[in-house]
């Protein structure tokens, strides 16, 4: 009898130590940058200029109201930019590890921008611009 008792015993402070030890892993999980990317439309939110944020000129200059610019990206490689009722649709992907998007490769609309910061709520992406030997650093913020 005793012997029964202590083997029960050692079987539920097995179970219970199986029990404790395991743990979610989907919670443990985090998003991909593909995830990331592709979770939902992105809002613009500010323009800067080699560091200088250009967000209100570019709205009363240039009459470019970056709040209206929403960007999509697609699982499938596909992307959507709108502004206002002005759509331009291509293809994307990452490039360098995924440090970089590269919209429309291998044609002649084809871009590059650095992915700056990227989270569920924030998208930065940076690109290099070279006019007459001056090169500047665009920068487009966009928000969810």
């Amino acid at each position: 009898m005793k012997k029964l008792r202590l083997i029960a015993f050692l079987f539920s402070s097995l179970f219970l130590l199986t029990l404790v030890s395991c743990k979610d892993d989907a919670k443990d999980t985090e998003p991909t940058k593909q995830d990331l990317l592709t979770s939902g439309e992105w809002t613009g939110a500010k323009i800067y200029m080699s560091g200088k944020d250009v967000t209100q000129l570019y709205k009363t200059e240039q009459n470019y109201d970056m709040s209206k610019n929403i960007l999509k990206f697609e699982k499938a490689g596909t992307y959507t930019d709108s502004y206002e009722r002005s759509t331009i649709s291509g293809k994307w992907e990452f490039s360098k590890d995924e440090q970089y998007i590269i919209h429309d490769k291998g044609t002649a609309d084809e871009s590059s921008f650095r992915i700056k910061a990227l989270s569920a709520k924030q998208l930065i992406m940076t690109q290099e611009f070279s006019n007459q030997g001056y090169t500047s650093t665009f920068e487009l913020e966009y928000k969810r």
